[in-house]
C-alpha cells in the first residue's frame, strides 16, 4: 500500500542515511534538459582507444 507522499515530490534530506548522501556523490547530474519521464537525462561522450592492429 502506498503512504502519504512527500512535499514537492522530494525526500527530505533527514530522511537519507549518511551513506546514501555518500554514494549520491557519485551519480551525475541530468544535462540533457526536458527529457521525457523515463529516458535517460544524461549524456557523456567518450573516448574509445583502438587496441588492435589495422
Amino acid at each position: 500500500s502506498a503512504g502519504m507522499a512527500f512535499a514537492n515530490n522530494q525526500i527530505p534530506q533527514n530522511r537519507i542515511s549518511p551513506i546514501a548522501r555518500q554514494l549520491l556523490a557519485f551519480v551525475p547530474e541530468p544535462n540533457i534538459a526536458g527529457a521525457p519521464l523515463g529516458q535517460n537525462n544524461y549524456q557523456k561522450a567518450q573516448t574509445r582507444e583502438k587496441t588492435t592492429d589495422a
